[in-house]
């Protein structure tokens, strides 16, 4: 029997897929905060990266105060896109931006 990819990344990293995912929605949500934000994701968006232990993607979403309810931050003036960058000293961070 074959392997998922995901099964087979999991033997390579010892990190499950889904934790790389939980991971990187943490670093969403991380830097949502530092705005005083909360970020309600809509769609995946592409430019996709698996390292040993997150699995990044940009996405879209709205990005409103905290305490902002869901209903009330999907608004064409909240939504961004949540971009992954690699810095220098090797970290990811996610900025969000906005395009006309």
């Amino acid at each position: 029997m074959a392997r998922s990819a995901a099964e087979q990344l999991q033997k390579e990293t010892g990190v499950p897929f889904s934790q790389k995912e939980e991971n990187y929605t943490a670093l969403i949500k991380a830097a949502a905060e530092k705005q005083g934000c909360v970020f309600f994701e809509d769609s995946g968006e592409g430019r996709d990266l698996e390292t040993d232990t997150l699995y990044l993607e940009d996405v879209s979403g709205w990005l409103a105060p905290i305490g902002t309810p869901e209903k009330d931050a999907k608004k064409d003036e909240n939504y961004r896109f949540a971009e992954w960058k690699k810095c220098e000293n090797g970290e990811f961070v996610v900025e969000f931006k906005r395009y006309a």
